[in-house]
C-alpha cells in the first residue's frame, strides 16, 4: 500500500486531509503506518494514533482488536507474533516468551510446541 497526504486549505487555519488507509493513524503532518504491535481498523479513528496489543497478542486480520499468538509462538508489547526459535517451544496459546529446551531435551526446528527428547547415548545442555 501506498501512504500518502493531501492537504487543501479551505480558510486560514482549516484544512482538510484524506483518511489513511487501514492500519495507518494521521501524525499531524501525514499519514503514518503502525508498526509492531499496533494497529488501526476503519472502525477507529486516524487521529486517535495506533492501538497496542498486549504481549502475547497480535492484531486479528480484520484490524478491529488483537487475537492471542498460537501455540510455538510468542510475541511482546512491541512486536507481532514470531515463532519461537530453535532450542525452544510453547505449548501454550497466547505465549509472552518462548521456554528453552531443559536438560537432556533439544529442538532444531521453529515455531515448535514441544522439544525432543535425546536418545540414548545422546546429550544436550540446557540453554
Amino acid at each position: 500500500k501506498q501512504w500518502y497526504q493531501r492537504r487543501v486549505a479551505i480558510t486560514a487555519g482549516i484544512a482538510v486531509v484524506d483518511a489513511c488507509d487501514d492500519n495507518s493513524h494521521w501524525d499531524d503532518t501525514k499519514c503514518t503506518p503502525c508498526t509492531g504491535n499496533q494497529y488501526r481498523g476503519s472502525s477507529h479513528s486516524q487521529f486517535d494514533g495506533c492501538l497496542s496489543c498486549e504481549a502475547g497478542q497480535e492484531h486479528n486480520d480484520q484490524l478491529t482488536g488483537c487475537k492471542p499468538c498460537d501455540a510455538g509462538q510468542y510475541s511482546t508489547a512491541t512486536t507481532a507474533c514470531e515463532e519461537c526459535p530453535a532450542g525452544t517451544s510453547s505449548s501454550h496459546v497466547g505465549s509472552k516468551a518462548c521456554t528453552p529446551c531443559n536438560t537432556g531435551e533439544y529442538q532444531e526446528s521453529t515455531g515448535q510446541t514441544s522439544c525432543n527428547k535425546c536418545k540414548a547415548g545422546f546429550f544436550s545442555a540446557a540453554i
